[in-house]
């Protein structure tokens, strides 16, 4: 990701699919190879359960799709006949693989891969079904450390997914089919960071973040831009082209229901305390997916460091197959290809 205040990129370790493993669905992985052996490119695909429409949907995400200029046309067309029958035998696999519909996501400001995939003649049709804005926080700026709720409180849930938070979850998040939870949290292992909950005066909940620092499989590679963000970041005691850890807020969720206002309050006392609890062990790179440009911009505004990248969520069409209409369904993933 080669925009905003900073550059990132992510260094996979010695175990490039380890990253896979956190995701509780199957996952495959492609190569691409010119005639005289060479590797040239890669693309993986990864499947899970999704809430439609009320419907569990058994979804394909296509990710890490990164192909080599040094690719030959011979090796190309393959790799375009090979794509086209990989999407249209999702649907006959066995059950525990079978996916009714492809989706990939694409950074708005990623121009090449905008023309390759998006804007091209020929191959798969992708169709935008929903834009959403990925969020990078670095660091944290003296006036967010000290804001204080309003019409709200902030408590720690050391408990995990209670029944309370899970009937929260059930209601009001659809980014998950709900039988997902349960494996999405075994896959995330022993995680050491306490969730937080927003509760109104009534007591009811608001707002919930289920934080995750991810050390092994994917650790951010951070290259801060200017000058002057250099000499912020380094009062901060933050060092360029080091090693971070990776904090996931892959459960963050606000009750539609109240006011705007109120929702941008709410997500940034709540982003605010899950990275200072990050910040106890040691600094990170803080991500967030939310398809709320409002949000997007109040959690980055007490970061001294930050970028908001614009993203869509295309479905790739094969065929005859029908595009997916989406209303409120968060189906964005983890992930964009940037």
């Amino acid at each position: 990701m080669e925009e905003g205040q900073f550059d990132l990129r992510f260094d996979r370790g010695r175990n490039f699919f380890e990253f896979y493993l956190l995701s509780p669905g199957a996952h495959w992985t492609f190569l691409l190879f010119n005639p005289d052996g060479s590797l040239v490119g890669i693309g993986s695909m990864q499947r899970s359960m999704r809430d439609i429409k009320g419907r569990e949907v058994p979804v394909a995400y296509l990710l890490d799709l990164r192909i080599s200029g040094k690719s030959q046309l011979t090796a190309m067309k393959q790799w375009r006949d090979f794509f086209k029958k990989m999407v249209n035998s999702l649907s006959s696999l066995r059950e525990d693989q079978r996916c009714e519909i492809a989706v990939t996501a694409v950074f708005l400001t990623n121009v090449k891969a905008q023309n390759a995939l998006v804007k091209k003649s020929r191959g798969p049709a992708y169709i935008p079904l929903k834009d959403y804005w990925n969020v990078q926080m670095l660091a944290g700026s003296p006036w967010g450390r000290f804001s204080k709720p309003e019409g709200f409180t902030v408590e720690r849930n050391e408990q995990g997914f209670t029944g309370e938070i899970i009937e929260f979850i059930t209601k009001w998040d659809l980014s998950f089919a709900a039988s997902e939870y349960a494996k999405l949290e075994a896959t995330m292992g022993p995680n050491p960071l306490a969730g937080f909950v927003a509760r109104n005066s009534a007591g009811e909940i608001v707002g919930f973040v289920r934080p995750w620092i991810n050390r092994s499989s994917r650790t951010p590679v951070v290259k801060i831009k200017t000058t002057f963000l250099k000499i912020l970041a380094r009062l901060a005691k933050i060092k360029s082209n080091v090693p971070f850890s990776l904090l996931h807020h892959s459960l963050f969720i606000i009750r539609p229901d109240v006011s705007a206002e109120l929702k941008k309050k709410i997500a940034r006392e709540l982003l605010k305390e899950s990275f200072k609890e990050a910040h106890n062990e040691e600094y990170t790179v803080s991500i967030l997916t939310t398809t709320d440009s409002e949000i997007a911009k109040a959690v980055s505004a007490p970061y001294t460091i930050s970028n908001t990248q614009e993203c869509m969520l295309y479905q790739v069409l094969i065929g005859d197959q029908k595009p997916l209409l989406l209303n409120n369904e968060n189906v964005f993933f983890e992930g964009a290809l940037s």
